[in-house]
């Protein structure tokens, strides 16, 4: 899928942020159905969008210049 020169999105792209959004989707009814204190769901709530993003910034442009991205 091509918008524009600067966005080329393959297959794998896709495959991989459907996983990403399965599991983050996954993890959020675990938390909600097995937590039972407002408090512990709302810090394992947190800290799972913190690291969706983190995730999601990691692979979109490489914040953290990690294995991933070097050359």
């Amino acid at each position: 899928m091509v918008f524009s020169d600067e966005i080329n999105w393959t297959t794998f792209d896709f495959i991989i942020m459907g996983v990403l959004l399965l599991a983050f989707g996954i993890g959020i009814n675990t938390v909600l159905i097995n937590l039972s204190t407002k408090q512990s769901r709302i810090i394992a709530l947190t800290l799972m969008a913190v690291l969706f993003l983190l995730v999601r910034m990691e692979l979109a442009v490489g914040v953290f210049e990690g294995p991933l991205t070097r050359n």
